[in-house]
């Protein structure tokens, strides 16, 4: 277990009963469709401030970047002559913006330094700012995901940038937009001693308010922001002096300050934020009805659902004869523990079925959902397994454990359960995280998820289900179990 793990189930051990101030932050906005019908066409009001100090991970924000519909320029920090040259070359050529700006800056204060001093001279240009940064988290083995996690909630598409400044457009008093916590880090979003240095800076800029126990803030600080809301704190003065030299600190300087600072500099001045979710879709069922899939399903309440994306064998499991099973391609256990699916499960598919994987599931425990292909149904293993007079009860468990001792390889959707089975220590972390595993795209929900979970959390996991597309099916689901 790495020190981040260490660190963190320490903190989940000794917590105490006081108010959990993460259930207060706002209520998900869930974006699943956009329209560019704004003022923004006309003329570059938008800005995007990206630090490249992993130029490997250029590409990742080139697509990003290129995903902004609408007249942008870009504004480009790293901290080495060699690695300008290189964005020069690889990044500017490819960039759909207006006008682009590379600078050379010092590498201190993380992201955020290069954020302000390359941006406090062009702020009042424009109406809109974004920030993204190649952000890697190497104390951590999660760093990658988290990184992708922010893009993808931030500007994961078109159509979703589109949803992002509908939202800013048809709300003034709207100035800040940022991604959901990460789920991973949800129980390590602390002050972690920066309280009093937030309150400070906040005093600085000549406002004033209270700052709860533990804040709410864009962990990460990857966000999209109203250039009016942001511009006081560009006028304390910062420098690149004001900021530590590097010395890979987790805590304690003013970077980590500043990233906690985003939503009290709006409450302040009378603006509003939100959190923002990228439920958008494909939604092409054109090729479904031709995949040769088999759901065997035991339980009831999803079968409609299931027939979209392939055969529903209804009947029990124990009755399901090895020749059936060899005429699919692919064959899929799920068991009725689960509600749904509430997403688009092709998409799912897709995903994995390029990986050229001989199965896979949702989470690092296959549980309740396993996907067996082609390689391992022709196999004389699986037969012989199969043909075993009693199964076990979990079924899905029970040909994992069996296949992996055989050597077939396994994959996971949602990867991050890995990391929040090191700290959530129950059989199944959905029961308790059940809002946090939608986020991460978990296209069902534990029926035994919502009994411990307080109101608060209650309300926020109905809010995100009953903004989402098929309202009819949301509402069933959500009436008959929640």
């Amino acid at each position: 277990m790495n020190r981040f793990f260490k660190r963190l189930l320490k903190k989940r051990n000794n917590k105490t009963c006081q108010d959990d101030d993460y259930m207060l932050r706002a209520f998900p906005t869930v974006i699943t469709s956009g329209t560019s019908e704004n003022e923004l066409l006309e003329k570059p009001q938008i800005a995007i401030q990206v630090h490249i100090y992993f130029v490997e991970l250029m590409d990742e924000m080139l697509e990003a970047v290129n995903n902004i519909i609408y007249p942008f320029d870009c504004y480009i920090s790293t901290d080495t002559v060699e690695k300008k040259e290189i964005i020069e070359k690889q990044f500017v050529p490819f960039c759909n913006a207006k006008n682009i700006i590379v600078e050379n800056i010092e590498n201190r204060g993380r992201d955020v330094a290069p954020f302000l001093c390359q941006i406090k001279p062009v702020i009042k240009k424009y109406k809109y700012i974004g920030h993204i940064h190649t952000k890697r988290s190497l104390h951590t083995d999660f760093g990658e995901d988290w990184r992708k996690y922010l893009l993808r909630h931030l500007m994961g598409s078109p159509e979703y940038v589109k949803g992002v400044f509908n939202l800013f457009e048809a709300n003034p008093d709207l100035g800040f937009i940022m991604p959901d916590v990460y789920p991973v880090i949800k129980e390590y979003v602390k002050w972690d001693g920066a309280k009093d240095s937030v309150k400070e800076i906040i005093n600085k800029i000549g406002l004033d308010i209270d700052l709860p126990n533990e804040p709410i803030f864009p962990t990460g600080n990857m966000f999209w922001a109203r250039c009016e809301a942001i511009e006081p704190l560009f006028k304390v003065g910062y420098t690149m002096k004001d900021f530590p030299n590097e010395e890979g600190q987790l805590n304690l300087t003013l970077a980590h300050s500043i990233e906690r600072l985003w939503i009290y500099l709006m409450k302040a001045q009378g603006y509003s934020y939100r959190i923002c979710v990228n439920k958008i879709t494909k939604n092409d069922k054109k090729s479904r009805s031709s995949y040769n899939r088999l759901f065997v399903y035991s339980g009831s309440g999803m079968e409609k659902q299931l027939e979209e994306y392939g055969k529903v064998y209804r009947h029990s499991y124990e009755n399901l004869s090895i020749d059936i099973l060899k005429e699919y391609s692919q064959i899929v256990f799920v068991d009725e523990s689960c509600l749904g699916p509430i997403d688009d499960l092709e998409n799912i598919f897709e995903i994995m079925d390029s990986q050229e994987v001989d199965m896979w599931s949702m989470l690092a425990k296959p549980i309740y959902f396993l996907v067996l292909n082609k390689k391992i149904l022709e196999s004389s293993i699986w037969e012989r397994d199969w043909k075993l007079e009693k199964k076990p009860e979990g079924l899905c468990q029970y040909l994992y454990a069996n296949l992996m001792k055989e050597g077939y390889s396994f994959k996971t959707f949602i990867h991050e359960s890995e990391y929040i089975d090191q700290w959530v220590h129950t059989d199944s972390p959905q029961n308790e995280l059940p809002y946090e595993f939608l986020l991460l795209g978990d296209p069902f929900i534990k029926k035994d998820a919502v009994d411990s979970l307080e109101s608060m959390e209650k309300e926020r996991l109905k809010s995100f289900l009953m903004q989402l597309p098929n309202e009819e099916r949301i509402t069933e689901l959500y009436e008959k179990f929640i």
